[in-house]
């Protein structure tokens, strides 16, 4: 039977120095450690504050898709165009309108926002929510309220400041057009949201 012949000094020195070559295992670098803690602090005062102006947003215009949050990184302009009122209905400017720009079904239209403001969201989606913004944005450019009334213009200048104020009004309905995505996901409402809005981004004033 063969024996195996006994280690001899160069061979344990062989030995020891391949042991002595094995990477042992590494230790968690401190700094990148660090560093790496730095950069999720950072991420997370950032999905923070993206988060804070989202329900900035949500208040102010109501639940945005998730689909479209997520493409939208516009900071919002000022919210300047108040609440279309139920009177805005019986005006003599809403009937001129119509007239003028028969792209409603005004009694039906009407029956929609009312039933809306009792209180029914299913009557009124988004899109149909934007059209009484964009009738109050166009009575502006008359010089008329939400209640439909002729407001008095005794100074001169306050035709310059209700053009700056239509400004502020396009400005805010371009936005929502553009977060709510009526262009992406078209709908009727949303159609004749953006035949009453084409007039208004003309550069001027429109006029009957």
């Amino acid at each position: 039977m063969a024996t195996r012949p006994a280690p001899t000094a160069g061979s344990e020195a062989s030995i020891a120095c391949a042991y002595s070559l094995t990477p042992s295992p590494s230790t968690p670098n401190a700094d990148t450690d660090t560093h790496s803690d730095e950069f999720a602090d950072v991420k997370a005062v950032k999905l923070l504050r993206r988060g804070r102006r989202l329900q900035q947003v949500e208040a102010v215009y109501g639940k945005i898709n998730p689909e479209d949050a997520s493409v939208h990184h516009a900071p919002p302009p000022p919210a300047v165009i108040p609440k279309l009122r139920k009177e805005f209905f019986d005006s003599p400017f809403f009937r001129r309108f119509h007239v003028q720009k028969p792209i409603l079904e005004p009694m039906e239209y009407r029956e929609r926002y009312l039933a809306h403001l009792d209180g029914n969201p299913d009557c009124l989606p988004i899109p149909g929510q934007l059209i009484a913004m964009a009738l109050v944005v166009w009575a502006a450019t008359f010089g008329v309220d939400e209640y439909g009334q002729v407001i008095q213009e005794e100074d001169p200048h306050e035709f310059q400041q209700r053009a700056e104020l239509v400004n502020e009004m396009l400005q805010e309905m371009l936005y929502l057009v553009d977060l709510h995505g009526i262009i992406r996901k078209p709908t009727w409402d949303g159609v004749k949201l953006l035949l009453l809005l084409l007039p208004l981004t003309q550069g001027k004033l429109p006029s009957f």
